[in-house]
């Protein structure tokens, strides 16, 4: 009986050590090793991230080199997506950006947008997609990552009347697409 028992003990320790290394490389594959040295920007990330399903292409994280060269990250609210790119994709030069430093507001900047990411995310209750500019001249103002601007991209000339009843104009179109 005593050989018995040790046969059964070994085999479950066996087993055992067979679920820790299981584990191990599941905890390694959970890991993320960042291709280069920085400092991890993101808001409250343990909190926002904590039990949440997380979406293929959804932005977790984002890691600012130490050497970096600034730049303006921008949330484009879904419903003016269509008038940046309809802009990019009509335009052969990058699209102009001016933006204003909220602790500086007494002056305006120019950049040119860099890039626009292909996922549109939520953020505070919106769907936005995220944008960046490169930094070519920066503000006199001493600058924090995180730090708040307003940004407003050039998307082309439009009627002046478009441009005061944009809102009232999409509203008859969702409207409209909604009855047929």
């Amino acid at each position: 009986p005593s050989e018995i028992i040790a046969a059964f003990l070994f085999a479950q320790l066996q087993n055992l050590k067979e679920q820790k290394t299981l584990v191990e490389k599941q905890l390694a594959s959970l890991a993320i090793t960042a291709p280069f040295a920085g400092t991890v920007f993101r808001r409250d990330s343990q909190q926002e991230l904590m039990s949440r399903p997380v979406q293929r292409g959804q932005l977790l994280l984002e890691i600012v080199p130490d050497n970096s060269a600034w730049q303006l990250e921008i949330s484009i609210p879904d419903d003016s997506m269509s008038y940046v790119t309809t802009a990019r994709h009509d335009s052969t030069d990058l699209l102009p950006v001016r933006y204003v430093v909220r602790s500086a507001p007494d002056r305006d900047w120019t950049t040119t947008l860099t890039s626009i990411d292909n996922a549109v995310e939520t953020h505070e209750g919106l769907m936005t997609c995220r944008a960046t500019a490169l930094l070519t001249a920066l503000p006199q103002t001493k600058l924090r990552p995180g730090t708040t601007v307003t940004a407003r991209i050039a998307c082309g000339r439009s009627t002046l009347a478009f441009v005061m009843f944009r809102e009232v104009i999409e509203f008859w179109r969702q409207l409209r697409f909604a009855w047929f």
